[in-house]
């Protein structure tokens, strides 16, 4: 990032109402800061995902720079609570054949989530729910999702935070600062999400076509596990390059 684009990103910072947090408190408490938030656990399972486990130690070996929170990408089934489901359809034009399971892309909290993988050779929804070891309600929608890679990191001052989105743009174009007044803290988004219905009915488990299907999906999620493990590897060698930010 240049000088220029620093301090342009710096005036539209400084005409925001926001109580911003002074930017040399920030420089000189950060590696204390840093050394906390890396003690904490940033995961469920507490520990990093093992395919990106490479890539958080390089970002936390530079100074400037402390991962948050992050998820490798992964894929699982679900069952969305009344919560994600929109108002029944009313009227003449309403389809009462249809099941109204149209969710919402977030997922909320008490959503059933199950047969969570982070690696594409751990799929295998069929032999899963066969095996009875979770089984929806008979007429429950379930759902297949893949969500890629997302990443959080906190940087130093705006100008490592402003290269370090500039760095992440060719793997990950939508990479943004997404707060700025306690610390500057980037986000690295994925792109490769897709969310479609795996069955309607645990009935259709035993459909004549049924394993047409599951291997379509499954072919579904080996290019999106593909095309997200592409972009780490790229964000990989985007950052090796990445030195040490401006103090701004």
């Amino acid at each position: 990032m240049s000088v220029v684009g620093v301090r342009a990103a710096a005036r539209r910072l400084s005409k925001t109402k926001a109580v911003l947090r002074d930017p040399e408190d920030l420089w000189r408490c950060f590696p204390q800061e840093k050394r906390e938030l890396l003690a904490k656990d940033k995961s469920s399972k507490g520990s990093w995902d093992s395919p990106i486990a490479q890539l958080l130690a390089r970002i936390n070996s530079l100074e400037e720079f402390c991962t948050l929170s992050s998820c490798s990408g992964r894929a699982y089934l679900w069952t969305p609570s009344a919560a994600d489901l929109p108002t029944p359809a009313r009227g003449a034009g309403a389809a009462p054949s249809l099941p109204r399971r149209v969710p919402r892309k977030c997922v909320a909290p008490e959503t059933w989530r199950f047969h969570v993988v982070h690696d594409v050779e751990e799929w295998d929804p069929e032999r899963h729910l066969r095996n009875g070891a979770e089984i929806p309600a008979p007429d429950e929608v379930v759902w297949a999702r893949f969500e890629p890679f997302v990443l959080h990191v906190a940087c130093r001052s705006l100008g490592t935070a402003l290269g370090l989105v500039e760095a992440s743009r060719r793997s990950f174009p939508r990479s943004s600062l997404l707060s700025f007044r306690r610390r500057f803290v980037v986000q690295i988004p994925g792109e490769d999400y897709v969310d479609l219905p795996y069955f309607f009915s645990a009935r259709e488990l035993n459909a004549p076509d049924r394993e047409t299907f599951a291997r379509y999906v499954a072919s579904v999620m080996e290019d999106k596990f593909e095309a997200n493990a592409r972009r780490i590897r790229t964000l990989e060698a985007d950052l090796a390059h990445l030195a040490s930010g401006p103090h701004s």
